[in-house]
């Protein structure tokens, strides 16, 4: 995926900068020795390419393809870890925890017991090059520097995560100022979706462009769902994907819901943020006529109409 520079010119003065903490992600920690295996079996990607010094885009589909969960999948201190949002962690567990029995696995909420920040733009590399000097180099690779694991993200600009106790990165916390909008904002200008308990099983890993996310492996055995993905990917004909778009309006449009073209519901909200006051930027999920044509709207009477704007990888 090559990142289009020329997007920067999208950020708002804001959003070049940030350092933010993340309770609004939870971890769900998978310990065992089979902890590999049944993962293996479940995720959409390879767990043979995970390691400390490789994170991933994943998911956990079901039989019918459609994603129930979307995650950051690491590991860390001999465990795997999968980052998602907090409202669907207990859903995750659960669809996992029906085949931790065969694998001598145990699935544990590990929201509170690591410090997550997320550290994005030019100034807060240089906070981050000081405290650790070397920082992992490529999108997606991990570097551990004593108990603190460091993820280098996609993003427009520089972006990191740091992961590990509290009490080794509260220098860092000082500057924080970000809040889940801002990770929102970040994703979003990024063309990054996320899953939200209001959209669990109603999208396709394609409809949200996750193949060009390295979120799929096309080579690895079978998994959950993993027949129908592969069929979309080679043969399949797509009727929507997703978009980015801005709308304005006084407040945030809601995850799951409906957008218009002129004839009807025409597609859905997949994530969106407050961009700048009464400027929201989405991804949405849309036929490509209807971006073409910049013909689509947040109401059935058409009078909140999307602009489609560019993301930062080719679909």
């Amino acid at each position: 995926m090559n990142i289009i520079h020329s997007e920067n010119k999208q950020l708002s003065p804001d959003m070049t900068e940030a350092i933010t903490d993340l309770p609004h992600l939870g971890l769900l920690r998978i310990a065992g020795a089979g902890a590999k295996q049944l993962l293996q079996g479940q995720v959409t990607c390879n767990l043979d390419e995970i390691s400390a010094t490789q994170s991933s885009l994943g998911m956990h589909c079901n039989p019918q393809g459609r994603i129930l969960s979307l995650f950051r999948i690491f590991y860390y201190h001999d465990d795997y870890y999968l980052q998602m949002p907090i409202d669907i962690l207990e859903s995750t567990t659960l669809g996992l925890q029906k085949y931790s029995p065969f694998y001598k696995v145990e699935l544990t909420n590990a929201s509170t017991h690591l410090a997550k920040l997320s550290c994005y733009g030019s100034n807060t590399l240089g906070i981050l090059k000081k405290k650790f000097q070397t920082l992992p180099e490529k999108n997606n690779s991990a570097l551990l520097h004593n108990d603190l694991l460091i993820i280098k993200l996609p993003g427009l600009l520089p972006h990191f995560e740091i992961i590990g106790p509290a009490k080794s990165i509260t220098d860092l916390q000082q500057h924080a100022s970000g809040d889940s909008n801002t990770w929102k904002q970040i994703n979003i200008n990024a063309g990054i979706p996320s899953i939200y308990a209001s959209t669990i099983g109603k999208l396709l890993p394609h409809e949200i462009n996750l193949q060009h996310l390295d979120a799929i492996s096309f080579n690895k055995g079978c998994y959950t769902g993993q027949e129908i993905i592969a069929r979309m990917h080679y043969r399949g004909q797509l009727k929507k994907h997703m978009y980015k778009a801005s709308v304005q309006m006084k407040t945030c449009p809601e995850v799951g819901a409906d957008i218009y073209n002129e004839t009807g519901a025409a597609g859905m909200i997949v994530d969106s943020c407050e961009e700048s006051p009464g400027n929201f930027h989405l991804l949405i999920l849309a036929s490509q006529a209807d971006a073409n044509h910049q013909k689509i709207f947040l109401t059935p009477e058409m009078n909140q109409p999307l602009k489609i704007l560019e993301l930062p990888y080719a679909l």
